[in-house]
C-alpha cells in the first residue's frame, strides 16, 4: 500500500472521509463515516441517536472518481 495523501471530493452530503488509500491492485479505497445526528434502525426501525450495535462494513465497489 502506498502512503500517498490522496484527496478526493465525494460530493456526498452528511459524510466525513476518515482516510483514501491505494491498495496494491491500484484501487482507491475511501473509509468514510456518517455525520448525522441519527438514523432509523435498520432492524427496528426506531429513531436511534446512539449505537446499539454493529453490523458488518459496507462496501460499494465501481464508483466513478476522477472523471
Amino acid at each position: 500500500m502506498s502512503s500517498d495523501n490522496v484527496t478526493v471530493p465525494l460530493g456526498i452530503s452528511d459524510i466525513r472521509v476518515l482516510k483514501t488509500e491505494m491498495n496494491a491492485h491500484g484501487e482507491l479505497i475511501v473509509t468514510v463515516e456518517s455525520t448525522e445526528l441519527g438514523t432509523n434502525c435498520r432492524r427496528c426501525g426506531r429513531w436511534i441517536s446512539k449505537l446499539h450495535g454493529q453490523d458488518d462494513w459496507v462496501v460499494v465497489r465501481h464508483l466513478p472518481v476522477f472523471g
